[in-house]
């Protein structure tokens, strides 16, 4: 009987406690889902966010208010890879732009030149071959700028060690037959054994770029003298007695399309190529003077590197 009523006494008390203990579970475990959802409500909006990211709305970004410490960093670091993704973008977009705006005249000339052999029967070759190679150049150019304007690009210059003095004495003996073929002259004076950072063909053809600019723009003697600098580096300089370019102008001359005569035959690149390349090295390239005008590039000695990349410049 005591067993009973004992048993009864504690299986009321236990349906009580339930009563009371169920709907404190059943609060608990609302307030522990809104708080969730509270707590990842940033989260949610980040991911939203990320999810309208792309080409059409290239600068969107994560929102970082609100988000939990411990998801702070990878948030930084994607917003950070974000921007490096939509420079990249640009550029490819800038160089779009510029390849069909560049292209346009030359292969508007190349169409009239065909359809008027078309309509004469008689086809001048000459004259088509010229508009090629003019358009081949062009090509060629925006690609070697496309290439020096990519991330890896730095990295390739700042691993390779180039043979100063050897590539500029190639560079000059290309351009002799040009500058033969213009009645002019041209003086080197280049030390020996100069090594600098940088990849070989690349600083090369930044090097022709400048002699052509002054084949091409300049006037008189060209002067090509290689020596080194106060500031543990090395110094070409390469100058013309051509009027040169106002002090005003200058730093324009860099610029992509930018042209010292805007209907000369050449495209506007070379320059632009060539300091893209400088820089990339680790130099840099300027005009120092108008009158003569003298165009500098300033490399980086090869000291660190030359006992791992010497053959490369073999």
């Amino acid at each position: 009987m005591e067993r009973s009523i004992i048993g009864s006494l504690l299986q009321a008390r236990l349906l009580r406690g339930l009563m009371i203990f169920l709907p404190m579970c059943l609060l608990a475990a609302y307030l522990i889902r809104w708080l969730l959802n509270w707590t990842l409500q940033p989260i949610k909006q980040a991911a939203k966010v990320s999810t309208e990211i792309g080409p059409g709305q290239p600068d969107l970004r994560i929102p970082l208010d609100g988000l939990p410490r411990e998801i702070l960093p990878l948030a930084r670091a994607a917003n950070l890879g974000l921007d490096r993704l939509a420079d990249a973008f640009e550029t490819e977009k800038r160089i779009v732009a510029d390849a069909a705006h560049e292209l346009r005249t030359p292969l508007t000339v190349l169409d009239l030149r065909l359809q008027k052999s078309r309509g004469d029967n008689v086809t001048d070759w000459p004259a088509i071959e010229h508009s090629m190679q003019q358009i081949r150049r062009l090509v060629n150019q925006l690609l070697a700028l496309a290439q020096q304007e990519q991330p890896f690009a730095k990295l390739q210059q700042s691993n390779s060690v180039t043979a100063l003095s050897r590539i500029t004495r190639e560079a000059v003996a290309l351009t002799i037959p040009m500058i033969e073929a213009q009645g002019r002259d041209i003086q080197v004076n280049i030390e020996d054994a100069v090594e600098v950072q940088g990849e070989p063909s690349l600083l090369m053809d930044a090097i022709r770029n400048v002699l052509d600019n002054a084949l091409m723009h300049g006037t008189g003697t060209i002067r090509v003298s290689l020596t080194q600098s106060p500031h543990e580096g090395w110094t070409l300089d390469i100058a013309d007695e051509g009027p040169g370019v106002p002090l005003c102008q200058q730093e324009e001359m860099f610029t992509r399309f930018r042209k010292g005569r805007q209907h000369s035959n050449g495209s506007g690149l070379g320059l632009a190529i060539a300091r893209q390349t400088v820089l990339n090295a680790g130099g840099n390239i300027r005009f120092i003077s108008q009158s003569p005008c003298v165009v500098r590039i300033e490399l980086v000695i090869a000291r660190a590197l030359t006992a791992q990349c010497h053959p490369q410049s073999a």
